[in-house]
């Protein structure tokens, strides 16, 4: 089973988070977790350019060649759009571009299906206020309750991630124990003994 996360944000990042996502996105790759993103200059490209060759990840761009990017995914369908102009606040003087980047940010939530959500977003806005672009990724995470780690509220949201990720893969530990099949007790016969009264 695949795990999806989004490591997105503005293009004003500061170059020292920008440093730390690359990192981050180098670790969660190694760890077989698969990058959404958006191609964007700024967290986005510090994001895919932490990924080695055979990390996986999905690229959404609102048109091919965006940023300069080779992702083959830029084809936001109409479902993508439609779901972005619910999250919009504006959508109607949004230029057709514009349009175009808000339906990508849909899919980097919720994947090329829109029924494949991430486990949780990561990104830098400026103060933390989730404004532009990565702002509406952060309206639709946070209508679907994904969690999302800002940077830009301070370092530390990185304690906070990381914490995040301890508790998910501790329960998931205790999942996988609790469905693995118990050895059945037997008495010195070989038979399995009676509780009944």
């Amino acid at each position: 089973m695949s795990c999806f996360y989004a490591g997105i944000g503005s293009r004003e990042t500061p170059a020292a988070v920008r440093a730390r996502f690359f990192m981050l996105a180098s670790t969660l790759g190694d760890a077989g977790w698969t990058l959404r993103s958006g191609g964007a200059e700024g967290a986005d490209q510090a994001f895919e350019q932490g990924l080695a060759a055979h990390h996986p990840r999905e690229i959404f761009l609102p048109w091919p060649g965006f940023s300069g990017n080779r992702s083959r995914l830029f084809k936001p369908g109409p479902a993508a759009f439609a779901l972005a102009e619910q999250f919009h606040p504006a959508w109607h003087r949004c230029s057709q571009a514009a349009k175009r980047m808000h339906a990508r940010n849909m899919q980097q939530v919720l994947g090329e299906d829109l029924a494949t959500p991430v486990e949780f977003v990561v990104c830098w806005t400026p103060d933390g206020a989730g404004g532009g672009g990565t702002g509406q990724a952060i309206r639709l995470a946070k209508d679907r309750g994904i969690p999302i780690f800002d940077y830009g509220l301070g370092p530390h949201m990185h304690n906070a991630l990381r914490a995040w990720l301890t508790d998910r893969d501790n329960a998931l530990r205790a999942v996988q124990q609790q469905q693995a099949p118990s050895p059945i007790a037997t008495d010195d016969d070989g038979d399995v003994p009676s509780f009944s009264p």
